[in-house]
């Protein structure tokens, strides 16, 4: 399967279903879910930097703000979550 989009709806070299990824995801360690989340965070907040410098394709004259300021959210939550599993991590790592 390839995709002609720059944005594909599926996961490159993944041949299993999204719900299958998660659960892969899911059954790792908190702290390894953790780092995870942090590089998503941060390829989630480049995006969102690149984006506010892009001119609009519908309005040229100006920038894709509104995207760009919905992805740098995203990180910031991204983030949040990633604290989050790393206090799980704490937590849970001696009965590991």
């Amino acid at each position: 399967m390839e995709s002609k989009t720059k944005h594909p709806n599926f996961v490159v070299g993944w041949t299993g279903t999204l719900d299958e990824l998660v659960k892969a995801i899911g059954n790792m360690s908190y702290d390894q879910v953790a780092i995870f989340t942090n590089k998503f965070a941060t390829e989630i907040k480049r995006q969102g930097d690149a984006d506010a410098l892009r001119p609009s394709v519908v309005n040229p004259t100006k920038k894709r703000e509104l995207l760009a300021r919905n992805l740098l959210v995203a990180a910031v939550y991204l983030n949040l979550a990633k604290q989050r599993l790393s206090n799980a991590w704490k937590i849970s790592e001696p009965f590991m």
